[in-house]
């Protein structure tokens, strides 16, 4: 009850991090709960300079969120992780990929219907 996998995405030298549907699959099949972060998975680490310092930071694709939650949901992971704030552009970590915390809700939802529908549709196999 206090075990749970989590997918974060690993690197394969491409300069995004990067998700395995088929990891999330054989996951599940381990009988734990599996949660995809759906935020951390589509990182870019050090991937870009900041502000006037040009120091290196990590950036990523935060508009992909909604799509790698959806992934998530349509292979039967148990939950979703978003990291969010209610100033993206200005959060002290990570901002690039955190979710708006207003727009969070239709997201889950849309999520929390498919897997809804997904039980559904596995209940009859």
């Amino acid at each position: 009850d206090k075990v749970r996998l989590c997918e974060r995405g690993t690197t394969f030298g491409y300069t995004g991090l990067v998700v395995d549907p088929m990891g999330l699959v054989l996951m599940r099949e381990s009988g734990f709960p599996v949660v995809l972060d759906a935020t951390h998975s589509l990182q870019s680490p050090s991937s870009r300079p900041s502000g006037a310092s040009g120091e290196i930071v990590s950036g990523g694709e935060r508009r992909l969120v909604p799509e790698m939650g959806t992934m998530g949901v349509s292979l039967g992971v148990q939950g979703i992780f978003v990291e969010v704030d209610d100033d993206v552009e200005g959060a002290p970590c990570d901002g690039q990929l955190q979710w708006p915390v207003e727009d969070l809700l239709p997201m889950a939802t849309r999520w929390l219907r498919m897997a809804e529908r997904r039980r559904e549709i596995d209940s009859q196999t």
